[in-house]
């Protein structure tokens, strides 16, 4: 059974306003990362009987955590992915509760979230201890800068020491980073054996290393893309 919840996939919090044109906004609450089994679906009775056109849909289970459990506005991310909730049932084996979730991709019939704005400044920094969602927004960051919402982010960590965790912070309203590179040899996605899964938490997205990382002494500008 352990062995089955080898997935990581990341749950995002909203809350919930509607704007003067009576549409949806939604500003992000809160993010965390937890272990799933997940299974790509090829059809899905409870998708299939609401007539909801999905280009994707999954099996997802995973265990119940009472000072966190899962509702059906909050949002999935796997494999890059977003994830729209269509059910949670809840189901008891032997001491132990998990939730089994239906869940679907779509560019169909699904109500767009729109994060809150927050500006286009760009924080990011190090550490000699290791990052994780529960001290990236009380850490204090070294650098910033602004940045277009779609272009690369130049983030210059010359002025760290060898041995320092790093962690990049963005607005939410960016177009998110998955790959970065410092040399063309020391380069690769988001997440990989470098970085963590990006977590988003009160509009901000974070990026932070799991491990210290090779970088050249004098060549610690990182580009994220």
């Amino acid at each position: 059974m352990i062995s089955e919840f080898n997935r990581r996939i990341i749950i995002n919090r909203y809350e919930f306003a509607r704007d003067p044109a009576g549409g949806n906004i939604a500003s992000p609450l809160s993010s965390w990362t937890i272990w799933a089994k997940v299974e790509t679906s090829s059809g899905s009775k409870t998708l299939d009987n609401a007539q909801i056109s999905y280009t994707k849909a999954f099996r997802i289970k995973v265990r119940t955590e009472k000072s966190r459990p899962l509702i059906n506005t909050d949002e999935i991310v796997y494999l890059g992915s977003n994830l729209i909730i269509q059910s949670i049932i809840r189901e008891n084996e032997g001491r132990e509760n998990f939730l089994n979730i239906e869940a679907y991709t779509t560019n169909e019939g699904a109500e767009q979230i729109t994060p809150a704005p927050t500006g286009s400044t760009v924080y990011w920094g190090w550490s000699l201890i290791p990052f994780d969602a529960g001290n990236v927004e009380a850490f204090t960051y070294q650098q910033q800068a602004d940045f277009t919402a779609t272009g690369n982010i130049n983030a210059d960590y010359t002025a760290a020491s060898v041995g320092n965790y790093l962690v990049l912070k963005y607005p939410a309203t960016f177009t998110q980073k998955d790959t970065w590179f410092n040399a063309l040899a020391n380069q690769g996605a988001i997440p990989d054996q470098v970085f963590e899964s990006t977590i988003l938490i009160g509009g901000f997205r974070y990026v932070f290393t799991r491990l210290i990382p090779a970088l050249e002494q004098n060549n610690k500008v990182i580009v994220y893309g």
